[in-house]
């Protein structure tokens, strides 16, 4: 059962990243050269008998490197659902701001191509973005600026947000403290609308599932023994 444990985590972590965004997934295991791997040894995606061979690990990678994504990008009821919300609450007001995290780098990655392909003005915050991050939020907050900042949870702390009012998980952590701290960039002083929105995506029938029913779990156990929740 020890030796289990790592690959046990390995599983629930591609399992985790996959239900994020499988486009996202597939994008970076591509970036990072483990995307054959995957396709045969944990997803079972049989490959065709001419990349079968052993000398032929260079064809497994370019055949890997050509793998068709546009088909599931269509298929997307994920990003689909994010689209449709964004773009009847920009109807309603064209200044609006939307704060979006997600844990996978490769997600919001993918959510920026899309969106911005899309017509929308976003800006990303994440650990490879060199960008100076003080200098990223004033023009996130101006009005002329972007509407949607797509965050890891390298912004979850220490930045302030209470001019926007609508927080997207787009997946989520196990911990609900790295929950109620993206809600806390919000949720703070100098907020003046009455109530903030917290939007939770996922997907049915996923992990996804699983880890928003731990985290109702966990905030109960913290109810009964503490108290309610602000």
């Amino acid at each position: 059962q020890t030796c289990a444990l790592p690959i046990l985590f390995a599983l629930m972590a591609r399992q985790r990243q996959m239900a994020s965004s499988i486009v996202g997934a597939i994008e970076s295991w591509k970036n990072s050269g483990v995307l054959e791997e995957l396709l045969q040894e944990d997803l079972g995606i049989l490959i065709p008998e001419e990349f079968s061979e052993p000398d032929a690990a260079a064809d497994l990678s370019d055949l890997a490197a050509h793998l068709d994504i546009s088909e599931l990008e269509e298929q997307d009821t994920k990003y689909n659902a994010l689209r449709d919300f964004l773009q009847k609450s920009l109807a309603k007001n064209p200044h609006e701001k939307f704060v979006l995290f997600a844990f996978f780098k490769g997600t919001l990655n993918y959510l920026n191509r899309r969106l911005e392909a899309e017509g929308f003005r976003t800006t990303l915050l994440h650990g490879d973005i060199d960008s100076d991050r003080t200098e990223l939020i004033d023009k996130f907050a101006s009005n002329n600026g972007p509407n949607i900042l797509l965050s890891s949870e390298v912004g979850s702390e220490g930045i302030d947000l209470q001019f926007c009012r609508f927080l997207i998980n787009y997946d989520l952590p196990w911990n609900p403290m790295r929950v109620e701290q993206r809600i806390g960039r919000l949720d703070r002083l100098g907020q003046k609308s009455d109530r903030i929105s917290i939007i939770n995506l996922q997907v049915i029938n996923t992990i996804e599932d699983r880890i928003i029913m731990r985290l109702y779990e966990r905030i109960n156990v913290f109810r009964e023994s503490i108290g309610d929740l602000e």
